[in-house]
């Protein structure tokens, strides 16, 4: 695709530093104003040789080409040092749930941020229960009074881990 715009940086060496949504033009008309609007930055893919232009599919291609290439090289940089400090603050929270229970055996929590949605197709967002299971602690869900459509609210019922009893 030719580059009707003065485009600075080629779509290789640009390097995203998040999310990236490719808006691609057609070979002959480009892109809409409205949409080059919409562009936070416009790129050009690189032409060698004596090609004038790429067809849309081949210049989308070498994009999310370059697009992955820059995710996977910064993720590679700063995945183990994340990894490894996350791991040591997960270790650090477990150690203090203790006291979150304090004399208590059980504590509730709600289990989602409303009612069950409607039909089969899933329980809801289980928000809540992801710190409860980064944490590891033994949790029960249980429907316990229902919302404003008749269908269930949900709470979770959390126990710690103790040296005696029927966890140990």
């Amino acid at each position: 695709m030719r580059c009707r715009w003065r485009c600075r940086w080629s779509c290789l060496a640009w390097s995203p530093s998040g999310p990236t949504a490719w808006l691609l033009g057609t070979e002959a008309a480009g892109l809409s104003e409205q949409a080059l609007a919409l562009a936070d930055r416009t790129v050009r893919v690189p032409l060698h040789g004596r090609a004038e232009s790429l067809n849309l599919a081949s210049a989308a291609a070498v994009c999310l080409y370059a697009s992955a290439r820059a995710h996977r090289q910064r993720g590679v940089v700063g995945f183990r040092q994340a990894h490894a400090h996350h791991l040591l603050l997960t270790a650090m929270a477990r150690r203090q749930v203790q006291a979150l229970f304090g004399p208590y055996d059980v504590l509730l929590a709600p289990s989602s941020i409303g009612e069950a949605p409607a039909g089969l197709d899933g329980t809801g967002d289980p928000l809540f229960c992801r710190s409860w299971t980064l944490l590891g602690l033994p949790c029960v869900h249980l429907p316990f009074a229902r919302g404003r459509t008749g269908l269930p609210l949900g709470q979770n019922q959390l126990s710690i881990w103790r040296s005696s009893g029927c966890n140990g």
